[in-house]
């Protein structure tokens, strides 16, 4: 699995040794990106298992793209939750 962030950075998760679910493989992106803060940042995916847990893990806002309505089931790791990406707009402060 391929994880950006912001697509200034790559790393495959297979390379790291971890999924994107382990913490490791977001701080392995931050370490790379210095000037990157965590507080800034937002895992913005479909997959509650790796990507949206993954970004909790991390401490990184998390947005979950439910396109098809499904109850999460979780609590606690969705900060935002969207059904169309064009929703983002509305999270994103210039």
């Amino acid at each position: 699995m391929i994880f950006s962030v912001s697509g200034h950075c790559q790393h495959i998760s297979a390379e790291v040794g971890n999924a994107k679910s382990d913490r490791e493989i977001f701080d392995v992106t931050f370490d790379a990106m210095d000037s990157l803060a965590k507080e800034s940042e937002m895992m913005v995916r479909g997959n509650l298992a790796s990507d949206i847990e993954g970004g909790a893990n991390s401490g990184i806002a998390t947005c979950w793209h439910n396109s098809q309505g499904r109850p999460s089931g979780q609590t606690g790791n969705i900060v935002h939750e969207i059904s169309a990406l064009g929703e983002l707009l509305n999270l994103v402060v210039i």
